[in-house]
This record gives C-alpha cells, structure tokens and sequence, in this order.
C-alpha cells in the first residue's frame, strides 16, 4: 500500500513538472495559438536569412507542389535568382531520412523536432513529413537562428513562425511550443 502511494506521488509531481511549465506559458499573450505579426518585435532588428550562393554536393533535392527544395543537415533552401534562400519547408512535404531529432510525445502524439521544425512518421513507413508542432510542445535546444522577440512586452524566441517561450524546470531549461505568427 506505502509503495503504491509513493508510486502515485512520484508519477504526480512527474506530470506537474512537465505540464505546469508548458500550462503556465499560456497564460496571458497567446490565446488560439495564432500571433499576430504586427504584435511581434524583434529586438535585434527585422528576422535574419540565411543566403548561399552555392549548396553542399550532399545536399538533397524534394519536389513539392511544383517547387524544388534542397535540404543539407536539416536546413532546407530554395533556388531565388541564383541564391539559395533558407525557408521554413511546407507543411506536407516529405523528407526520406532525418538523425538527431528530438521526439516529443504530446497529448498522445508523436512528433520529430529538428532545426526547429517539426515532422511526423506515418506509420510503418520511413519518410518523415513537415508539420506544425502541437502547442505546448516542449524542446530541448532551439534551433540556432532563433531570434528573440517580444510579444506585448514579454520576451519570447522566434524561428522563422514559430514562437518559443523559455520554460525553465528543476533539471534544465526547456522552451515551449506557444503559436505560431500569422500572416
């Protein structure tokens, strides 16, 4: 009986402390998860991108709707009047191998985290395809050009639409998923 009890005391205070974080980062800005652009700052100036004239020959090519992607170590580009443009990928488009993603389980979801973009798994296939994280997604590391931003005055990281807010637990800082800016 004392080792269910204490078993039950253990899984709760786990579950508070990885929920109430995320729970708490809710409160106040961000309500359905859509940021209004003209609300957004960025404090070091407008968002940077990243532009090459050349890509890596083990870069990999997708076709998507039409267009060309090129993706090298997660960072995905397309071809702009002979530049390479870093972009964020669409959301549907499928990429055939991934390594050193984050796996976050949400609400009974599994989803990939890698570069700050986020992917599923259909199941029992390999291919892994962009989506948009479910809020309150938890990650380890942002990506590494996420910008700092602020929202109505409070301080958040942003990288490309994607909004993060500094979560810190007992063990080690943790950004959450928060929204997402509009158009």
């Amino acid at each position: 009986m004392i080792t269910k009890n204490l078993s039950n005391l253990l899984y709760s205070i786990i579950f508070i402390g990885f929920f109430l974080p995320a729970a708490l980062a809710f409160t106040g800005k961000i309500d359905d998860g859509i940021i209004e652009k003209s609300k957004v700052s960025y404090i070091n100036g407008s968002p940077k991108q990243m532009i090459l004239t050349s890509i890596p020959r083990k870069t990999k090519s997708y076709n998507f709707e039409g267009r060309e992607f090129f993706c090298h170590q997660g960072n995905f580009f397309m071809l702009e009047d002979k530049k390479y443009i870093q972009i964020f990928p669409p959301s549907g488009l499928e990429v055939k191998e991934m390594t050193d993603y984050e796996r976050i389980i949400k609400g009974g979801q599994v989803v990939y985290f890698l570069n700050g973009i986020f992917y599923y798994k259909k199941p029992k296939q390999k291919e892994f395809i962009v989506t948009y994280g479910p809020i309150g997604s938890q990650i380890y590391k942002l990506p590494k050009n996420a910008e700092k931003v602020k929202i109505e005055g409070e301080e958040f990281y942003a990288y490309y639409k994607a909004v993060f807010k500094a979560t810190p637990t007992r063990s080690r800082d943790m950004y959450t998923l928060v929204g997402y800016i509009g158009d």
